[in-house]
């Protein structure tokens, strides 16, 4: 749906605490074999943007005042940074993201540890409840056929926006139930389920033995 030119960029990958004197592994090692080496919060060994992206930030950036999945949208390419908008903020900034180092270890013993150096930014069109938390947006569409699996999940969700005419949800049939309004005809109307964990909310009150 973003009809502008792609760029791509593409991590310098090392490994770290590997006895690899002769630079066996390293030679071997292409493209090809760092794209299979990713781990969750860490950004993708290749990465492709276009202009007008929205992006979540991957990691706290205290020198440009950032939080972790402050929402930004691409303005500009460099080579080795991007120039963003915030759009969490109350005056939005332009500040160009560098690449980051992350460090994670790999699925073939603990020795195996790779040094990322990649731009920490992800793609954030769609999101998670849990992402979403703290975000503020102006429109909002939530997929509930996968429904809400955790306490608090449907109020993150639909408290996102100011305005309740600004909220949509995207439901299957079978979501979809016959409920009678006074002086009408019935109409359909989709439920979910919302999760609540009543421990969770529940007021303990002992006063004279009284629960």
């Amino acid at each position: 749906m973003n009809p502008n030119e792609k760029k791509i960029y593409e991590s310098r990958d090392s490994f770290d605490e590997v006895d690899d004197e002769k630079g066996i592994l390293k030679s071997i090692l292409n493209p090809n074999v760092y794209k299979s080496f990713n781990r969750n919060g860490i950004p993708t060994h290749q990465l492709e943007f276009k202009i007008n992206d929205v992006c979540l930030v991957l990691r706290s950036l205290p020198s440009l005042d950032i939080a972790t999945n402050t929402r930004v949208q691409i303005v500009e390419f460099f080579e080795h940074s991007i120039k963003v908008k915030t759009l969490n903020e109350p005056t939005s900034r332009y500040i160009c993201i560098p690449r980051i180092s992350f460090k994670f270890r790999l699925p073939y013993g603990e020795s195996y540890q790779l040094t990322r150096v990649q731009i920490p930014l992800r793609l954030a069109y769609a999101m998670t409840f849990n992402k979403s938390q703290s975000q503020t947006l102006d429109k909002v569409l939530i997929d509930c056929t996968g429904e809400p699996f955790a306490h608090g999940h449907a109020y993150v969700a639909f408290s996102r926006v100011r305005d309740c005419k600004n909220v949509r949800v995207f439901v299957k049939k079978d979501q979809l139930h016959e409920i009678g309004i006074s002086g009408r005809d019935l109409e359909l109307m989709p439920f979910i389920t919302n999760i609540v964990y009543q421990e969770v909310i529940k007021v303990e009150v002992d006063y004279d033995g009284i629960d």
